[in-house]
């Protein structure tokens, strides 16, 4: 017998992922099985895939299959608000955060390495120079991270095929600074959080093409 409950999460699915196809004709052409993998990861991680809500994302891309030709795939990407998400969600943390740094806010850093800002809204107004993630648990520990622009910019063209192209399906093209604070703040937490379950999914399925037989492509 076929619960309720299968029904709701049957047509829920559906729902976003007919949106997400209307809504962009360029992963109306991608690869019908990386569109649907991408949209059960989405689920799996319990994230809406509403571009504009910002948890996640799915984003097409040009590949190439077995015999060099080039195909176009469906690529899933979690965005900063959807690891805050799944951080929250885990009850290991007291506190969590990203934000853009503005020239006059970052101060240095002291003896011990650590950087120090003077976050201010005097400096609202002038060029972001960096990116700055924290959090703190619940049993004391904590860790920051700091990311200047540049430092961004240049891991988004080692690992990013679309950056600098002006291709409009491009997040970091057309969304810098939400792709430089989901960047920092996934670096930090992988290398220092502890992971839950799904965290450790996210950071594995995100920026891939998620195969039919689970397996990644990135």
């Amino acid at each position: 017998m076929i619960k309720n409950s299968d029904c709701l999460f049957a047509r829920k699915f559906v729902a976003e992922i007919s949106s997400v196809v209307s809504n962009n004709p360029f992963i109306a052409d991608c690869d019908a099985g990386s569109i649907l993998s991408a949209g059960l990861t989405a689920q799996a991680l319990n994230l809406p895939l509403s571009s504009s809500l910002g948890f996640c994302y799915i984003v097409p891309f040009n590949t190439k299959d077995g015999n060099g030709n080039f195909v176009k795939k469906a690529q899933f990407q979690v965005g900063w608000k959807g690891f805050v998400q799944l951080a929250q969600r885990s009850g290991q943390f007291e506190n969590i955060g990203v934000r853009a740094v503005h020239e006059g806010e970052y101060i240095g850093q002291d003896e011990f390495g650590e950087d120090k800002f003077n976050f201010s809204h005097e400096y609202d107004n002038n060029k972001v120079v960096g990116y700055f993630a924290y959090f703190k648990l619940i049993n004391g520990f904590k860790k920051t991270i700091y990311w200047t622009k540049e430092q961004c910019e240049k891991h988004a063209k080692q690992y990013s095929k679309s950056f600098g192209t002006g291709k409009s399906t491009d997040l970091w093209t057309n969304q810098f600074d939400t792709m430089a604070q989901k960047t920092v703040l996934r670096q930090l937490l992988s290398k220092y959080a502890p992971m839950s379950v799904e965290m450790q999914l996210a950071c594995k399925a995100d920026q891939s093409a998620i195969r039919t037989d689970g397996s990644y492509e990135y």
